[in-house]
């Protein structure tokens, strides 16, 4: 399939991936170009698959894996995950195939029940709202950082806790999200109004996208179920706003957005 549909010939050489996913026969291969394969290692490729495409495939959701495992997969294109981001000693299934090295990984998607546990943190006082937004984002990065998925913790407003009883969470997530931050958090730039904040970053590339909060008794919270519905993200992993219609636009009055809600300076 490589070679008939000529993947990567535009590039004038062979910078192409073959995805493909059988839901079915329960099976994935990455199929990785010639000129690729220094970038998207046997490692690399086995690490997306395994801890990215199939705790999503366990849970039934085989769409939005195939969409969080291809942000991955631009994330490394873009040099947003280095090499240190993830287990370079995986041992992965090989296949050759005509028009790529043979670089690339093949998994099973077997579900793997133990994969889909959100356990409760015994530690759930170090993850509760802060005084300050700019504080509740760094405890977020924590939370990134020793991989808790426990829905319940103080930090996300009761919204975002019942957006992620049902959310399918990857260590893989968790490592791009972390890596993200710690590039920009020196510059995130916290604006409020009422019992509502916002981090935002330089736009740059659009790689990095805002963090909304709100205030309650205790703190800070992030309002990760607005930031689902609110905000999107294109084929380079850029965002922008589905709609412009909600409480958070304050924030954004140095910015104009186009038509496809894409943020600009204004000039």
């Amino acid at each position: 399939m490589f070679a008939q549909n000529r993947i990567g010939e535009p590039t004038r050489g062979n910078k192409g991936l073959l995805f493909m996913v059988d839901p079915y026969g329960k099976a994935a291969r990455l199929e990785v170009g010639y000129d690729l394969e220094g970038m998207f290692t046997d490692a690399f490729s086995g690490y997306v698959e395994r801890e990215q495409l199939k705790p999503f495939y366990a849970s039934g959701k085989v769409g939005p894996g195939i969409e969080a495992t291809v942000e991955l997969l631009v994330g490394k294109v873009m040099n947003a995950i280095g090499e240190g981001d993830y287990d370079a000693d995986l041992q992965v299934a090989l296949e050759g195939s005509s028009g790529s090295g043979g670089a690339g990984a093949r998994i099973d998607l077997n579900k793997d029940p133990t994969s889909l546990q959100k356990q409760p943190t015994p530690f759930p006082e170090a993850f509760q709202a802060q005084a300050e937004p700019l504080l509740t984002l760094k405890t977020y990065m924590d939370v990134l950082r020793t991989k808790v998925k426990d829905p319940e913790l103080g930090i996300y407003t009761p919204d975002t806790r019942s957006f992620f009883r049902k959310w399918t969470l990857t260590d893989a997530q968790m490592n791009n999200e972390l890596r993200g931050l710690e590039r920009v958090i020196g510059s995130a730039q916290s604006s409020s109004q009422g019992d509502l904040a916002v981090i935002q970053f330089p736009i740059g590339d659009r790689r990095n996208s805002p963090y909304f909060f709100q205030k309650g008794s205790a703190g800070w919270m992030l309002d990760f179920a607005s930031m689902s519905k609110l905000v999107g993200f294109n084929h380079k992993n850029q965002w922008f706003f589905r709609s412009r219609d909600h409480a958070y636009v304050f924030a954004f009055n140095d910015l104009h957005f186009d038509k496809h809600g894409f943020p600009h300076p204004k000039k």
